[in-house]
């Protein structure tokens, strides 16, 4: 142990992280580790570590970077995804804006054929050219009710 006074620095926080997800990356590539819950890819959580109580709690805004930072190195080399937990919604705003900022073009991520596609749906959107259809996989993951069991489900009291 560092027998210096005060909160380790960010670094210690950045690199504990990056040991977690090194070692669930190695779990989840063990034989029989599946994604759950329909999932193409395995999913981790990842607190925004040491910024409730601990060391980098006033650093918040550069420590949810840097973990941004981590993630996207991360994924880019790991079929895994990783939600990164912020706790409130001042961090979570700081988090959006860091990820948008962070994040590349989706024109580059998409690639040109898709690309078109999405340019030309965009298009058609605002020219009221598109309806759109959802099915059950949609709306079953948003949490409405699957209406194969059965009726829909009666109205609110007062009419709703």
């Amino acid at each position: 142990c560092d027998p210096s006074p005060g909160p380790p620095p960010l670094d210690w926080f950045v690199d504990a992280a990056r040991q977690f997800l090194q070692l669930a990356a190695a779990s989840v590539g063990e034989e029989g580790t599946r994604a759950r819950c329909r999932r193409a890819q395995p999913l981790l959580a990842l607190p925004v570590v040491g910024t409730g109580n601990g060391g980098a709690r006033t650093a918040s805004g550069r420590m949810i970077s840097r973990l941004l930072e981590v993630l996207y190195d991360f994924t880019a080399v790991h079929d895994i995804d990783v939600a990164l937990v912020v706790k409130g919604e001042r961090r979570f705003s700081a988090a959006q804006a860091l990820r948008r900022q962070m994040a590349p073009a989706w024109e580059d991520t998409l690639g040109a054929r898709l690309c078109g596609a999405a340019l030309e749906l965009a298009q058609r959107a605002t020219a009221d050219e598109l309806a759109l259809f959802i099915g059950a996989g949609v709306s079953v993951g948003a949490g409405l009710p699957a209406w194969q069991g059965g009726p829909p489900p009666p109205p609110p009291p007062g009419g709703g």
